[in-house]
């Protein structure tokens, strides 16, 4: 019997005769998919902090405004700057100053410490804390980015947390701030004071130098005050030129001195905060529409399937060459899966003995 060419319009037609399976069955895919989306994977809430790196001119740059007569701090200083609150930001030394401090969460009603937020499981209380911490760098994104526009400025930089609950990613977000300002602030405090110390021993011995610089000079002229000699005027100018070397060392750290003991006590920000976090309306994670829209086009493409493969059923010729080759292939595909189970079977068996053999425990 010759075969007929096969018609597309006999597909079309399949489809559309069975077009309320392909409806219904994709809807109800839908339908599922969508309500377990829903009632059973935990949603999530992104909020985020933006700050910029404080361009405030601190202790070394006025230090090399006086000495260098203002000297203009690279790009590359930018550059390392972020670096290295990307990298503080994401440390274990931070995160744990972060996850010692409570919040108040739906799931543990009062203010409990963010570690028990986790609910993590351990032997001991700093295993417990160590697990809290990788938790937390885990919800915690930290990123820098430069702003869009004709003016180059430092990055901005980006903290980005997500939890189970709005307001706790809000409130994580605007913790990682303040903990940064507080940070910065102590750091920027402890290096004012060493600096101040140096700076004070320093003028202390150039103020010994000065002095003994100022009495060579005036016991020099007071015994030679009549006698002239080449060899007496070149004497005479080397100690005049310590004596100015010494006065402008020590004129030099008296200014030092002073913009340290004003680094000392002003409290100026380290951080340009560019925006706090608010707690997000929507849910960042599951994607509700996407999931439904992925059931949706799976649905559409197994149901179409369906309508084709139970067409082909119905119009099957039980005589016919091909109808017999295929149940033929059918019958050999099912007669493979016992093996494959038997091969499976015999593979576990054989580790199962060696497991127990290297078992440290076993009798």
């Amino acid at each position: 019997m010759d075969e007929q060419p096969i018609n597309p319009l006999h597909y079309v037609s399949v489809l559309l005769k069975r077009r309320w399976l392909i409806v219904i069955g994709t809807a109800v895919l839908v339908i599922l998919v969508g309500a377990y989306t829903k009632l059973t994977m935990t949603p999530a809430f992104t909020a985020e902090v933006k700050f910029l790196p404080s361009k405030a001119s601190d202790m070394s740059a006025r230090m090399s405004t006086i000495v260098g007569g203002g000297m203009q701090l690279n790009g590359s200083d930018d550059t390392a700057s972020v670096d290295y609150y990307t990298a503080l930001l994401q440390s274990p030394l931070f995160l744990e100053r972060i996850i010692k401090k409570s919040f108040s969460t739906r799931k543990l009603g009062g203010p409990r410490p963010l570690l028990d937020y986790f609910e993590i499981d351990a032997d001991s209380e700093p295993i417990r804390l160590q697990k809290g911490i990788e938790a937390l760098a885990g919800s915690v994104k930290v990123s820098a980015g430069r702003p869009t526009g004709g003016r180059v400025s430092l990055p901005i930089i980006t903290i980005s947390v997500e939890t189970s609950e709005a307001g706790l990613s809000a409130a994580v977000g605007n913790a990682f701030l303040d903990e940064l300002l507080f940070y910065n602030q102590s750091i920027r405090n402890s290096k004012a004071v060493q600096t101040r110390v140096f700076i004070e021993k320093q003028l202390k011995d150039n103020q010994a130098l000065l002095n003994k610089a100022e009495s060579d000079l005036a016991m020099f002229t007071a015994h030679n005050r009549k006698i002239a000699t080449p060899d007496l005027d070149a004497e005479k100018d080397r100690l005049t030129r310590s004596l100015k070397v010494q006065e402008e060392v020590f004129i030099t750290l008296k200014k030092q001195l002073e913009l340290a003991r004003i680094e000392e006590q002003e409290n100026q920000p380290s951080i340009e905060i560019l925006e706090r976090a608010v707690p997000p309306l929507r849910k960042s994670s599951p994607s509700g529409l996407l999931s439904v829209e992925l059931a949706g086009v799976v649905g559409l493409m197994l149901f179409c399937g369906l309508a084709l493969a139970l067409d082909l059923v119905k119009t099957m010729d039980p005589e016919d060459e091909a109808t017999k080759e295929f149940l033929r292939i059918i019958q050999d595909v099912k007669a493979d899966f016992p093996k494959l189970r038997k091969a499976l079977e015999i593979e576990s068996s054989k580790k199962l003995p060696a497991s127990k053999e290297t078992s440290p425990g076993a009798p």
